[in-house]
């Protein structure tokens, strides 16, 4: 029985992501009859890449960046997917287009970052995070209240 809970949040976070996609009004088809990870991943990886061409951002998927000093980085385009961005500084770092998506912000500081228009950026991503009045967030996310 608790399987089918399982089956039913992956399927929730999966229709999330593709809602998403589809915002970003790129020729990719989201057409999706079957909701599992296999069918749906290349379609989001093929609406990332679409959005982002053009942008040369470096491509930091999946990489330790613990902790690392990323202050005022330009991150354009880049993609953080699954990235390890735990306690990174990324004060001031501009982050338009880049997808973000499985990209661990627990307890990155985000203060003055330019999140705007990140790429797949979940609210549970920014409540891990630490920003400020100065932080860019996307329209459709709301801003943490513990940000100061």
């Amino acid at each position: 029985m608790f399987a089918a809970f399982e089956e039913r949040r992956n399927e929730h976070e999966l229709r999330w992501y593709v809602r998403e996609a589809l915002l970003l009004d790129t020729p990719v088809d989201l057409t999706i009859t079957t909701w599992s990870r296999e069918v749906v991943n290349p379609l989001l990886l093929a609406v990332s890449a679409h959005a982002r061409a053009g942008l040369d951002g470096p491509d930091l998927r999946g990489a330790d960046l613990v902790g690392k000093d990323l202050r005022g980085r330009r991150l354009v385009g880049a993609s953080l997917r699954g990235a390890q961005l735990v306690g990174a500084d990324l004060r001031g770092a501009d982050l338009h287009c880049a997808d973000v998506t499985g990209a661990d912000l627990r307890g990155a500081d985000l203060g003055g970052a330019d999140l705007s228009g990140a790429l797949f950026l979940t609210q549970s991503q920014l409540q891990s995070a630490r920003g400020n009045a100065a932080t860019g967030v996307p329209r459709t996310r709301i801003r943490p209240s513990h940000w100061q």
